[in-house]
């Protein structure tokens, strides 16, 4: 299989290298812990005059016309320098999916104000009460004036940012239905919730909120599918900046190994040390490799259940582990909050969780293949 970028993919990665390096800095993050929007917004930005927010946008919307694998490298050079910035959640989350499933007015309404930067939306996918987001507990009911949604989403990121909520809701009959909510839509309230990275998050509470007819990703009888989709091109992203946090982690492990002495010579020299940094080399690539296969996969609408998970597990693993041998080479160095590492840290814990840990995703891939009715598709 050829994993190698054709030559816009290779231009589009390029820029967006460019752009992160060139604002995203030491400087100018401790500039946005102390806003209180967490939004990076001179890369933001940068971003949106480059037009790499519509990458994956239709060109008749005001996108570059391409998909998900262009968003993914924009993710990767995203997590390469632990960029606050909502590609994940806006584009990918909703941005793709009312690209795919939206209706000719939702796509209208949505995507060209998504390619210009104009839109924020969070993507609400987990439940206090359900811990599975393909059964979510909050409920969706028919009337005539529209559908009535109650319940509860938790851990919602850029709800301040955010003018629209895609959230899951059960409507009954094993049905359930994709939403574009409102965030001053009466009946919604917001709790905020503490972060160990920072990211503004929140409870979001549904009291008996009337949602418009218009405002249905689909139909209830496609909403199992198109949700199973979203979370596969978020669980893919999540791996893409997991990818970049874990290169740019491990570069920093093999910068203080060399110019850090100990006895007279650089720690690289110590065998202890050198394996360590050989083994996280190990991890990232086998990140890597599974991760581009997944996203091939589904960006082609392969048969990709075995690789997606194979790639979480990979995500999750390495993560903890780079991030591990990293802090540990660096010693004291490595906590302190004026050297950028503990916000890679932080960031990697944080997508390691949400990923599900490595654990839960071996499990879930034994049962995968331990399955007589699964066919990969090969």
């Amino acid at each position: 299989m050829d994993f190698s970028y054709s030559e816009d993919q290779n231009s589009i990665r390029d820029l967006a290298k460019q752009i992160f390096a060139s604002e995203v800095t030491p400087a100018s993050l401790k500039v946005v812990d102390e806003a209180s929007d967490w939004l990076h917004r001179p890369v933001w930005n940068a971003l949106k005059g480059a037009e790499l927010l519509g990458v994956a946008i239709p060109v008749e919307f005001g996108g570059g016309g391409m998909g998900f694998a262009e968003l993914c490298l924009l993710l990767e050079e995203q997590g390469r320098v632990a960029a606050p910035v909502p590609i994940l959640d806006t584009l990918v989350g909703a941005g793709l999916s009312i690209a795919t499933y939206g209706t000719p007015e939702q796509k209208k309404r949505f995507l060209r104000k998504i390619a210009s930067g104009e839109l924020h939306v969070a993507t609400a996918l987990a439940e206090e009460d359900s811990p599975d987001p393909m059964r979510p507990a909050t409920r969706a009911t028919k009337t005539d004036a529209g559908w009535v949604l109650s319940g509860t989403k938790t851990c919602v990121g850029n709800c301040n940012l955010a003018e629209y909520i895609l959230l899951a809701a059960d409507c009954g009959n094993s049905e359930l239905a994709l939403f574009m909510v409102n965030t001053k839509i009466e009946g919604l309230s917001l709790e905020a919730q503490r972060t160990t990275t920072g990211q503004p998050m929140s409870r979001v509470r549904l009291e008996d909120t009337i949602v418009p007819e218009n405002q249905i990703l689909g139909t209830p009888e496609s909403g199992r599918t198109i949700l199973n989709r979203i979370m596969d091109h978020m669980m893919v992203g999540i791996c893409a900046i997991q990818l970049g946090l874990s290169k740019k982690q491990l570069r920093m492990l093999a910068e203080y190994a060399t110019s850090r002495k100990q006895f007279g010579q650089p720690l690289g020299a110590f065998q202890a040390v050198s394996q360590r940094a050989g083994d996280a080399y190990i991890d990232v690539e086998s990140l890597r490799v599974s991760y581009l296969q997944a996203m091939w996969r589904l960006s082609q609408g392969l048969e990709s259940r075995r690789e997606i998970l194979i790639a979480k597990y990979w995500a999750a693993e390495t993560g903890h582990r780079v991030s591990a041998a990293a802090q540990h080479i660096h010693g004291g160095m490595g906590v302190d909050c004026d050297y950028p590492l503990y916000r890679y840290t932080l960031l990697t814990k944080h997508l390691e969780f949400t990923l599900g840990g490595a654990n839960q995703t071996l499990g879930k891939l034994g049962a995968l293949l331990a399955d007589p009715n699964y066919r990969s598709g090969e």
